[in-house]
This record gives C-alpha cells, sequence and structure tokens, in this order.
C-alpha cells in the first residue's frame, strides 16, 4: 500500500498558513499590503484582543465583482503578476495569492466588497477554509475583511500566540511601518472599539513621522538630500550624530515602499555613521531606496521580510555616502555652537603681550603647542581637542589659572559676557569621556572619536 498521500485542500491552506500567518500582525500586514494595492485612500484596521479576538480592515479601494471575489480566496489566484517576466519585476506588495486563503483557512472569516459602479457588492462567509455564504451587500465602495477567532481549529498554533499585549504591540508596530511607507494614505487604528491613532494623508514624510512619534523626534532628525547613485535613490531622514536606541525599534528601512529586515543594509548604515554612532547602539532612521524592480528580488522570503540585490555592493555604497554626506551637513551647526570666542586666543591680547626679547616669554614653539591644543575661554575651562587623562585635567587648570591671572580686567569681562560659549571641565569617566558642562547643560566628549575629527 502506498504511504504517500496527496493532502485533503483544507489541510493543505492550514499547511500554508503556518508561513503566511505567523500572528494576528501578520495578518493584518497581509490585509493592508491588499488594501494599498488596490489603490485605497483610507485604511482603517481594528482589532480586539491582541487580534486573536477579531481583526478588521476596511479600504476604500477599487473592490471586486462577486467573481473575483470568490476567486481571491483560490490558493494562487492573483490579479499582479500573469507570468514569469512579472515575477522578476514585482512593483506590488502582493503577488503571490497565498494570503486570503490561508487566512481564512485558519479562522471565521467575512469578506464584503463594492465596486464603485455597482448597485450591489458582494458577501462572502468563510469558516476554516469552508464557504458557507454567498450573497448580496450593500457596503460602500471598497473593500472589508473581517476576521475573528485566529487559529480556532488550529491550537497547536493558537498556543504559541504570545500575551494580548504583546501581540497588540506587534500590530501597532505593523500598524506603523505601513503608515510610514505610504504617507499619502490616511490610516486609523482601532483598538478595542476606540480610535487609537487617525493619521490623515499627506505628501510628506516629515508630517507622518511627526504625527506618529510627535514632534520632539523631528528635532533629532536630519533630512537626508535626495540624490542618485547608479540609479539607486536614497532619501528619508536619520538622527543626528549621538542619537540612537538600544534596540533597532526605530531603524526602519524600505526598499520600493516595501518594509524589510536586511544585514546588508544594516551594516551600510553602521558605515556610515562610523565614529558618530557608539557601540552597542542603533541609529534612528527612515531610510527609504527606490531603485529599479529588476535590480531587486523579493521573492525570497514567506512573509517577504528579506529581499535580495543584484547589486548589494552599489545599495551599500550608496547609502553609506548618503549617510556621511547629511551627518557632515549637519556638523556645521554643532560646530557653531560649541567653537570656542574667535576674540580669546590662548590667554592674552596683543596689546597686553610681553615683549618678544623678554625673559618671562615662553618659547615660540610651546606656545604654538599649547595654543593649538587648548583655547582658554574663562577660568577653569578648556575646550579639549586631544586625549585628556585625570592627571593632564590637573596640571592644565593649574596652567590656565597662572595665564588667566595676567589677563587685564577688560579681557575677564569680555569673556564673562559670553557664559554659553564656556565649558567647565568636571572630570574624566572610565578614562574614555571626558565630561564637560557650559550653559547649555552637560556634554561628553568621546576623546577617540574628537581625536579622529582633528585628525580627519
Amino acid at each position: 500500500m502506498s504511504r504517500i498521500k496527496l493532502l485533503p485542500e483544507t489541510l493543505a491552506s492550514q499547511v500554508a498558513a503556518g508561513e503566511v500567518v505567523e500572528r494576528p500582525a501578520s495578518v493584518v500586514k497581509e490585509l493592508v499590503e491588499n488594501s494599498i494595492d488596490a489603490g485605497a485612500t483610507t485604511i482603517e484596521v481594528g482589532f480586539q484582543r491582541g487580534g486573536i479576538s477579531r481583526i478588521r480592515v476596511v479600504d476604500d479601494g477599487c473592490g471586486m465583482d462577486r467573481d473575483d471575489a470568490l476567486l481571491s480566496l483560490e490558493r494562487h489566484a492573483t490579479s499582479k503578476i500573469a507570468s514569469a517576466a512579472d515575477l522578476a519585476a514585482i512593483t506590488t506588495l502582493g503577488f503571490r495569492g497565498e494570503a486570503l486563503p490561508s487566512i481564512a483557512s485558519v479562522s471565521r472569516f467575512r469578506l464584503a466588497t463594492r465596486e464603485a459602479d455597482e448597485v450591489a457588492g458582494t458577501e462572502i462567509l468563510v469558516n476554516g477554509g469552508r464557504i458557507e455564504a454567498v450573497r448580496d451587500a450593500g457596503e460602500a465602495p471598497g473593500t472589508q475583511i473581517e476576521v475573528r477567532s485566529l487559529f480556532y481549529n488550529v491550537p497547536a498554533r493558537r498556543k504559541f500566540l504570545r500575551s494580548e499585549t504583546t501581540e497588540t504591540r506587534n500590530i501597532e508596530h505593523q500598524f506603523s511601518l505601513q503608515a510610514l511607507a505610504h504617507p499619502a494614505i490616511g490610516f486609523t487604528l482601532v483598538r478595542e472599539e476606540k480610535t487609537a491613532r487617525q493619521l490623515p494623508t499627506t505628501t510628506s514624510l516629515r508630517d507622518r513621522i511627526r504625527d506618529l512619534y510627535g514632534p520632539e523626534l523631528l528635532e533629532d532628525l536630519l533630512e537626508i538630500s535626495a540624490r542618485d547613485r547608479a540609479g539607486i535613490h536614497v532619501r528619508g531622514w536619520i538622527g543626528h550624530a549621538g542619537v540612537s536606541r538600544q534596540t533597532r525599534g526605530q531603524q526602519f528601512v524600505f526598499v520600493n515602499g516595501r518594509a524589510i529586515d536586511s544585514g546588508i543594509l544594516s551594516t551600510a548604515l553602521r558605515e556610515g555613521y562610523h565614529t558618530a554612532l557608539m557601540r552597542g547602539q542603533f541609529p534612528v532612521t527612515f531610510l527609504f531606496i527606490d531603485l529599479d524592480p529588476h535590480e531587486v528580488d523579493v521573492n525570497v522570503h514567506p512573509a517577504k521580510r528579506e529581499v535580495r540585490f543584484r547589486d548589494p555592493a552599489g545599495v551599500r555604497e550608496a547609502i553609506v555616502q548618503a549617510v556621511q554626506r547629511t551627518l557632515e551637513s549637519g556638523r556645521s551647526e554643532w560646530r557653531q555652537k560649541f567653537s570656542a570666542p574667535t576674540n580669546v586666543v590662548a590667554g592674552v591680547p596683543e596689546a597686553m603681550s610681553p615683549p618678544a626679547n623678554s625673559s618671562s616669554a615662553s618659547p615660540p614653539s610651546a606656545i604654538g603647542k599649547e595654543s593649538s591644543s587648548f583655547g582658554v575661554m574663562g577660568r577653569d575651562t578648556v575646550r579639549p581637542s586631544t586625549f585628556v587623562t585625570p592627571d593632564q585635567a590637573a596640571a592644565l587648570e593649574a596652567r590656565l589659572e597662572s595665564s588667566v591671572e595676567v589677563m587685564p580686567p577688560s579681557t575677564e569681562s569680555e569673556i564673562s559676557s559670553r557664559p554659553d560659549q564656556q565649558f567647565q571641565i568636571i572630570g574624566v569617566l572610565n578614562r574614555l569621556y571626558v565630561l564637560m558642562e557650559n550653559s547649555d547643560g552637560l556634554v561628553l566628549v568621546d576623546q577617540h572619536a574628537a581625536h579622529e575629527r582633528i585628525l580627519f
């Protein structure tokens, strides 16, 4: 007797659902991407109990007639591609035709859709992959999909779901990804029958970031000056030098409007930041990469979270250059804010300088060496430009006290009139960071990074 058997259609769909539908957030992702591909301008996402009890996605897209609605529940039925050539240049978010039948096979599923020029729409009820009812529906133009009791017929999958709080957080993260990738679409998030977020349509990524994360984060971001390199267009916003997080929670990367996880791109970001990013920290980025669809393969991961580039070195180099160029443009304001006063150099004005042939004068080489390393900005204040140890800091303060004593009263008052530009050394932390303060607050200087900044 043959031991190999053909799986029933329902069981085959449940097996396929294991790759497409990992958790409630996966359902939200697939349904929202279908709405975006349908040309929707507003999308509403609602859920209860972390999406385990109920998920509902409503859009105002093109809708479907009855034949298309029924066909959409068949495996590998799609309107996105029709040939192998289309698979080599995918321009839509969905293309496999697996999402709807996979979701319907592990839930109690309802689909209601209507085209704009039709009088009546279509409603289809599916229970565990079996169609139970098909009837007319008087819905608004667009599509509504409701998923209840997710994994009710696959208890092995349901027991591995996380807590409702964790699943809620995953859905909100997926909602934010889609909203960031498509600011021209209005998004609404309804949690437990209460509106949690309402994002209006906008043409600016800056406005969408502000709506999602607040104006405070925008103050820490720099806009990437859009520029093409060998057909690779890099745009978006990145954090200032020193703005980082302990996780990749705010490191968003999109390729042709699709949120992805890529080790190549993460490495490129770190190379672009170089010493501007502390070890173990991750940058805050809203990075968008647009390139020819023929140059990227998105059909390499079941959940489409990973992609392959035809020219990964070129993509990496484009990101590194864009990040370095953006960070360099943001340093001018930083340098102006933290630079020493221009009218005080090495201690004493020319009118009060001792004669050149005076026996008390310091050797020219010593004066030049000291003035090139430190600029006097007031009593006990210095601006470090090289490595400083605790012993050197104490010796430096003693030298500065002796140099300030010869200053005339007018110079002292002139210096004290600029307290916002004065720095006072507090100490050295772990023989690495110089702790200083001024009127703006506490400043930590990485001696290694500062040394490289001056040398290179």
